[in-house]
């Protein structure tokens, strides 16, 4: 079976998708399939996002959890943020 999320509505207003990890990511894009039968989700609209190493964005998104692996895809763009050695940026 596949689930697809795209712009929701409430009141009237459409709002994007977003995960939130938690380990500190965070990630916003305009629609996202999902796939339960393989344990899978993607998108093919553009995704941006942020986390403890910094930002990133990218036409594509692939989320395998069985193989543990989130791939970004076509045009990806990576800000990492330097941090000092007690953590803090």
């Amino acid at each position: 079976k596949t689930l697809t999320l795209s712009k929701t509505l409430l009141n009237g207003d459409t709002l994007p998708v977003s995960l939130i990890t938690s380990n500190g990511y965070r990630m916003d894009m305009q629609d996202l399939n999902v796939d339960f039968g393989k344990r899978s989700a993607l998108t093919d609209k553009e995704v941006a996002g942020d986390g403890p190493i910094g930002r990133f964005r990218a036409n594509k998104m692939v989320l395998q959890p069985d193989a543990n692996r989130l791939s970004f895809i076509g045009d990806v763009t990576i800000r990492i943020t330097q941090q000092n050695k007690g953590g803090e940026q």
